[in-house]
C-alpha cells in the first residue's frame, strides 16, 4: 500500500516537474463545404495526445516524437512530430453534419487546451432572377416607368450579399433586401433575395440587367440575364428656325427617333389651321414671302406593354420659317412742283429683313448723295429739276450660305418751275382797277348832281338878284359850302385810297417773291381784300351822305 503512494507521488512529481501545455488551432475561422479544414494540437512534455469533438475521440497518439497511433476517425488523416498533431477533415465529407460541435486537445483530462466551436459555411449554389409581375425575356418598359426585379439564392450558411448590375455598372444603390428565409430545420441555412426598383430610359435600350450572389469569399453566383427593351415616344431633335430666299424651295429632314418607331409624321402652321403637309419631310418649292410662318413637325408611334393597353404617343417640335426677300419700293412718283416750296419724298418699302441703308442719287450729279428715310428739298429751285433715285438695301441671310447684300432701285422725275411774278401783280392790279372804276363812277354822278344843283341856284340868282351878287361872286373869295368841302375832302380820300391800294399791290409782290409757297393764295386774298375792303365800306357809306347832301333844298344864303 505505501509502495504504490510512493508510486503515485511520484508519478505525479514527475509531470509537475515536466509540465505540458495544450494549444488547439484551426486552418480558418471557418470550415467550408468542399475545402479541406485542419485541426492543429501543439503540446509539451506528454506521453499521450488526445484530440475531442464533444465527447468523442477523434484522434489519439502517443507523444515525445513516437508518434504512435492509438485510435483515429478512419474519414479523417493525421500528422504528427514531437510536439505537433494535425488532424484533416477533407473537403469530400458533409460537413454541414459538424456544424456547431466542440472540439479540443488533452492529455488523459489533466491537462486541456482551448475549446474551438466549429462553424461550417455552406456556399450558395443558385440564384435565380425574376421579372414582377411577369416574367419574360426579353422585358418590355415604358420609358420613365418603374419595373421590379427579383433575385433569389438557394439556401446557404451564412446570408447572402446580393448585387444588381446594368451591362457591368453596379446599380444595387436601386435595390433593397428583403428579409432572409429560413425552412424548418434549416440548421442555419438561409434564402436570400433582393428586389430592384428600375425606371425605364431610353439610353439603356437592348442592355441587360442581372445580379450577383455570394455568402462564401470567392464564391460568388451570377444569375441568368434578362434583356431590357425601352420603349419611348417619338423623340425629335430640336429643329431649328430656318432662314430662306424668296423663290427657293424649303427643304427639311427632321431627325426623329421612337420605340418602335413613328409610324406618323405630318406638318402644321401656326397661323393657317388648315395646312397640313405629311411625309416625313417637309417641302416648299417656289417658296413666297407669305409662307413665313411658325410650323410644327409632328410625330407618332404606337406603344404596346403587356398587360396595359395600347398607347397612341404623339411629339411635336415647333420652328420658324423666315423668307427673306429684297426691298421693294412704291409709292412714289414724278413730282412737278413750284419753285420756292419744300419737296418731301417718303418712299413705301416692303423688306425682309428690314432696310439696313436707304439713299438717293441724281441722274446728273454724280456727286449727289443724300442719305436718310425722306428726301427733302428745302426751297427747291429749277437748277433741282433731275431724275432722281431712290435706292434701299438689305442682307439677306439664308440658313447654311453666307450673307447677301440686296438693293433695290426706283427712279422718278422732278420738275421745279417758277411762275413769273406778273401773273400776281396784274391779279392784283385788276383787283385795284375794278375798285378805281366803281369809285370813279360814284364820283362822276356825284359831280353831275353837284353841277346842276348849282346851275340852277346861279340861273335864280340871275332872275331875282342884282349886280352885286355877281361881283361878290367874282371879287371875292370863294366860300366853299359845306357839300363842296365834303365832295373835296372825299376826293382827296380817294386818293388816298389809291395810294394805299398801290402799296399794297407791291407789298402782295414782294410777298410772292419771297414765299413762292403761298403766291397763289396770297393774290387771292388781294383780290378779295379789294373787293371788300374797308375804304369801300366807307365810300359806299360817304356815297349815301352825299346824295342826301345833294338833296334840292331852298338855299340858306343870301
Amino acid at each position: 500500500m505505501d509502495v504504490y503512494l510512493w508510486s503515485c507521488a511520484i508519478y505525479l512529481f514527475s509531470i509537475e516537474g515536466y509540465k505540458s501545455e495544450f494549444v488547439l488551432t484551426t486552418s480558418s475561422d471557418r470550415a467550408t463545404t468542399g475545402i479541406d479544414f485542419n485541426f492543429t494540437c501543439i503540446y509539451t512534455y506528454t506521453y499521450y495526445v488526445i484530440l475531442y469533438r464533444d465527447d468523442t475521440i477523434e484522434c489519439a497518439v502517443r507523444g515525445f516524437g513516437d508518434c504512435r497511433l492509438f485510435v483515429c476517425n478512419e474519414s479523417y488523416s493525421y500528422t504528427c512530430n514531437e510536439n505537433t498533431l494535425v488532424l484533416t477533415i477533407p473537403g469530400t465529407i458533409d460537413l454541414d453534419n459538424l456544424h456547431g460541435s466542440s472540439w479540443n486537445c488533452r492529455s488523459f483530462d489533466v491537462f486541456l487546451s482551448n475549446t474551438v466551436i466549429l462553424y461550417v459555411n455552406i456556399p450558395i449554389t443558385k440564384v435565380n432572377l425574376t421579372v414582377i409581375p411577369y416574367d419574360k425575356n426579353p422585358i418590355a418598359i415604358l420609358s420613365g416607368s418603374t419595373q421590379q426585379f427579383q433575385c433569389t439564392t438557394n439556401a446557404g450558411r451564412p446570408s447572402s450579399r446580393i448585387e444588381w448590375y446594368i451591362s457591368g455598372a453596379n446599380i444595387t444603390a436601386k435595390a433593397f433586401l428583403q428579409t432572409d428565409q429560413c425552412n424548418s430545420e434549416c440548421n442555419e441555412t438561409l434564402i436570400t433575395s433582393s428586389v430592384l426598383i428600375y425606371t425605364g430610359n431610353m439610353i439603356d435600350i437592348g442592355k441587360i440587367i442581372y445580379c450577383i450572389a455570394e455568402n462564401v469569399k470567392k464564391q460568388s453566383v451570377r444569375s441568368l440575364d434578362r434583356r431590357i427593351d425601352i420603349l419611348y415616344p417619338p423623340v425629335i431633335v430640336d429643329i431649328p428656325d430656318y432662314n430662306i430666299i424668296e423663290g427657293n424651295t424649303l427643304y427639311i429632314t427632321p431627325s426623329i427617333d421612337a420605340n418602335p418607331h413613328a409610324m406618323s409624321v405630318w406638318w402644321t402652321r401656326q397661323n393657317d389651321t388648315s395646312y397640313i403637309y405629311n411625309g416625313m419631310n417637309l417641302t416648299i418649292s417656289n417658296i413666297q414671302r407669305d409662307y413665313g410662318d411658325y410650323y410644327k413637325c409632328n410625330a407618332m408611334n404606337t406603344i404596346t406593354i403587356p398587360s396595359q393597353s395600347t398607347q397612341n404617343k404623339t411629339t411635336e417640335v415647333l420652328f420658324k420659317v423666315n423668307v427673306q426677300y429684297e426691298p421693294v419700293i412704291s409709292g412714289i412718283q414724278d413730282y412737278n412742283i413750284e419753285a420756292g416750296r419744300t419737296l418731301n419724298v417718303s418712299p413705301t418699302v416692303d423688306a425682309y429683313p428690314l432696310p439696313s441703308s436707304i439713299w438717293w442719287t441724281r441722274q446728273n450729279n454724280i456727286k449727289f448723295i443724300y442719305y436718310g428715310w425722306n428726301l427733302t428739298i428745302i426751297n427747291i429751285q429749277e437748277r433741282d429739276s433731275d431724275k432722281y433715285t431712290c435706292h434701299v438695301m438689305n442682307t439677306l441671310t439664308p440658313s447654311g450660305l453666307s450673307a447677301q447684300n440686296r438693293t433695290s432701285k426706283k427712279a422718278f422725275n422732278i420738275n421745279a418751275q417758277k411762275i413769273p411774278n406778273g401773273k400776281s401783280v396784274n391779279s392784283a392790279a385788276i383787283g385795284v382797277g375794278t375798285g378805281f372804276a366803281v369809285i370813279i363812277l360814284i364820283l362822276g354822278t356825284t359831280s353831275l348832281f353837284v353841277f346842276l344843283y348849282k346851275k340852277r341856284r346861279m340861273v335864280k340868282r340871275k332872275e331875282n338878284s342884282n349886280s352885286k351878287v355877281y361881283e361878290s361872286e367874282l371879287d371875292k373869295p370863294r366860300q366853299t359850302s359845306g357839300v363842296d368841302n365834303h365832295l373835296y375832302n372825299e376826293l382827296q380820300d380817294l386818293k388816298s385810297d389809291g395810294k394805299q391800294q398801290n402799296k399794297s399791290s407791291e407789298r402782295c409782290s414782294n410777298t410772292y417773291e419771297e414765299f413762292g409757297e403761298v403766291k397763289s393764295s396770297a393774290n387771292d386774298n388781294i383780290y378779295e381784300n379789294m373787293k371788300i375792303s374797308t375804304n369801300e365800306i366807307q365810300i359806299r357809306q360817304k356815297d349815301t351822305n352825299l346824295y342826301v347832301n345833294l338833296e334840292l333844298k331852298p338855299s340858306t344864303r343870301t
